[in-house]
């Protein structure tokens, strides 16, 4: 009897994950309850930090969306429960915190915080955040 041999291929390796997409990251964000802001109050020569919103919902849109993709995309952040609605760029000048799950940053002549309730949404805002501001 002859005995039949066959060539086992080893299995195909697994493709590397995605990048997770900012966009479904932020989603995150926004279902979160916990997110706050606050607001740097300057009193005389020093100054104190205002909570504004305990639910506060920070999105980023593309201002050109509509342009039917004749121009580049002009990223905002947009924060629901203020007026915070400024160009996603350098000219935030935002400042990370991660020990404190905190960005400060500089829109509409002030000067504002957003602290986030968990170290996920922190790094979901921040991917999001660093993705848009190039």
């Amino acid at each position: 009897m002859r005995a039949i041999m066959t060539h086992v291929q080893p299995p195909k390796p697994l493709p590397p994950p995605a990048a997770p997409d900012p966009a479904l990251m932020l989603a995150h964000i926004q279902a979160a309850d916990g997110t706050r802001l606050y607001q740097f109050v300057r009193a005389g020569a020093s100054g104190r930090w205002e909570l504004c919103s305990s639910t506060a919902a920070p999105r980023f849109y593309d201002a050109n969306e509509d342009a039917g993709g004749t121009a580049g995309a002009d990223w905002h952040l947009e924060i629901d429960a203020s007026d915070i609605d400024a160009r996603a760029d350098a000219g935030l000048g935002y400042v990370a915190d991660p020990g404190a799950r905190r960005v400060t940053f500089a829109a509409g002549g002030g000067l504002w915080a957003l602290r986030f309730p968990s170290p996920d949404t922190y790094t979901a805002f921040m991917t999001a955040l660093e993705v848009r501001c190039g």
